[in-house]
């Protein structure tokens, strides 16, 4: 094949490949004037009916595709949100939607659309919340971190190590593990059988993480790191050139 033919061929493939990779993304910006409580929105969620919930610095939000509807505090009505500055949001198996806002945590009925605080959480803002494969709901407050029973109706506060300072997320992962990532760059790893956690680094060096079997990826300007779940190792990726991966 001569050159000219290979030159037509990559030519016919590269228009055959642009409409593909040229398509517009459209993007619809709510605010205020649609209906939206406040054009600060700070966490989001999608439940499990399809709703759309959008927690802002005025108020909680819930989308049906078409309109919002505005939940905020009525001091007139004990059953209405008791906090309009809302942080978290959270759908247990249950089904039921936990909303952390910046006074306590409250749970959500859908049936009668009355809100529950849960009085034995912190009364100040929940940051985060998530629950375990017990049913235990788990919650940060003030980077504190707590563990409440819904059997034994009680609430327990982790606060007996120095890795559990200034805790600022939680999540649970596809194994039903929990996770909490403190201030200091670790992620700690819940362990039922001896209610402890154990800690792993965020920022180990390069040199460590290749000792360790890991791959190397570099990103041009940035640092970030991967967990690498199989070896309960962390990768820290630091460099100023973009490198391909190697071993």
């Amino acid at each position: 094949m001569n050159d000219s033919v290979r030159f037509l061929l990559y030519v016919l493939c590269l228009l055959y490949y642009l409409p593909l990779t040229g398509q517009p993304h459209y993007f619809r910006h709510y605010q205020v004037e649609d209906g939206l409580s406040n054009n600060t929105a700070i966490c989001t969620l999608q439940d499990s009916k399809g709703f759309m919930w959008f927690g802002t610095k005025d108020g909680l939000n819930r989308f049906d595709g078409y309109t919002f509807k505005i939940y905020r505090n009525n001091p007139a009505d004990s059953n209405s949100i008791g906090n309009n500055s809302i942080w978290r949001l959270y759908e247990d198996e249950r089904g039921t939607l936990w909303v952390g806002t910046e006074r306590g945590l409250y749970s959500y009925d859908y049936a009668s659309e009355k809100f529950s605080l849960l009085k034995e959480a912190p009364q100040s803002e929940i940051s985060g919340i998530t629950t375990d494969k017990q049913g235990n709901l788990w919650l940060i407050s003030g980077f504190k971190l707590f563990r409440f029973s819904f059997i034994e109706k009680n609430i327990k506060r982790y606060d007996d190590s120095s890795i559990l300072n200034f805790c600022v997320t939680i999540a649970r992962s596809l194994t039903g593990d929990i996770w909490v990532g403190n201030i200091n760059g670790q992620i700690l790893r819940y362990n039922p059988a001896t209610n402890r956690f154990r800690p792993y680094s965020l920022f180990r060096t390069p040199s460590q993480l290749l000792r360790a079997g890991l791959k190397k990826y570099t990103i041009r300007g940035w640092a970030f790191c991967s967990w690498e779940p199989l070896t309960r190792v962390s990768k820290h990726l630091t460099s100023q050139r973009m490198n391909t991966p190697t071993s």
